[in-house]
């Protein structure tokens, strides 16, 4: 599979990216510690997923997901939050799911499970 994710803080960043490879082992990630960067790899790349921060510098997680819908609009984006209150925003605003700090493997490959069924179903 092959992943983008974008977060402006390193830690979580990698964080997220060992959990990708855990729950789906052998993955390719691009990451974007500057969420600009990230639209030229779903654009010049067959991406399954992206994986971003709802609060970043220089682009919400909120405005990616719109740039990218744009370029694709049946790319499953995951927008990732320390707090349910932007979980509802994200939905509404298009995205695959809002998930919640602490992630597991599990909650990462059931929710682009459940997003790959609606696009596909």
């Amino acid at each position: 599979m092959l992943f983008v994710t974008a977060n402006n803080n390193r830690k979580q960043l990698e964080a997220l990216t060992n959990l990708l490879l855990t729950a789906f082992p052998g993955s390719v990630i691009y990451q974007h510690i500057d969420p600009l960067n990230a639209p030229k790899d779903v654009l010049h790349n067959q991406v399954d997923a992206v994986f971003a921060e709802m609060k970043m510098e220089k682009m919400s997680g909120i405005e990616l997901l719109h740039i990218l819908h744009q370029k694709n609009p049946e790319l499953p984006i995951f927008l990732l939050s320390d707090g349910e209150d932007e979980a509802g925003y994200a939905v509404k605003n298009g995205a695959a799911a809002c998930l919640i700090r602490p992630l597991s493997a599990e909650k990462l490959r059931e929710s682009l499970h459940r997003a790959k069924e609606v696009t596909v179903g």
